[in-house]
């Protein structure tokens, strides 16, 4: 029988604009209740231990407002990361273009073979998308 093996990953989580719904996102995959935040000042931490075949993977989650001042220290919380997770509101192209601006950042700050995945939040409101699923593709193959 294989023995198991333990692994370790940093994920920050980063998104445009205030209110996408980023914080409740990770509070929910993190802890697996829901709840209703209010904005996250600085940075959120969370931590959610998952199996994998026989690995277990301790995933330490960055929650980052990336707005203002904290934009700045987005740098810091990328060194080292093994992975991101970029989110915007499918109902504000604002909140979409602003995902999209912290593209060249994340170029800078992480090896492009860094995992990256788009997450549009509020899907439930669909009927008021206003981002196009044809223009979250096409963010996604410009990373």
């Amino acid at each position: 029988m294989a023995e198991s093996k333990d692994l370790k990953l940093n994920i920050v989580v980063i998104a445009g604009d205030i209110a996408t719904g980023k914080s409740v996102f990770i509070h929910r995959f993190a802890t697996s209740t829901y709840k209703l935040l209010g904005h996250t000042i600085g940075c959120g931490y969370y931590e959610k231990s998952i199996s994998v075949d026989k690995t277990k993977v301790q995933l330490n989650i960055w929650d980052t407002n990336s707005l203002g001042g904290t934009r700045s220290l987005l740098p810091v919380y990328l060194d080292g990361t093994e992975g991101i997770i970029l989110t915007y509101d499918i109902q504000s192209q604002k909140s979409f273009l602003s995902a999209s601006e912290m593209i060249p950042i994340i170029n800078q700050n992480c090896d492009k073979k860094v995992n990256r995945v788009f997450v549009g939040l509020k899907c439930d409101l669909r009927q008021n998308r206003a981002v196009l699923q044809d223009d979250a593709q096409e963010l996604r193959n410009h990373k």
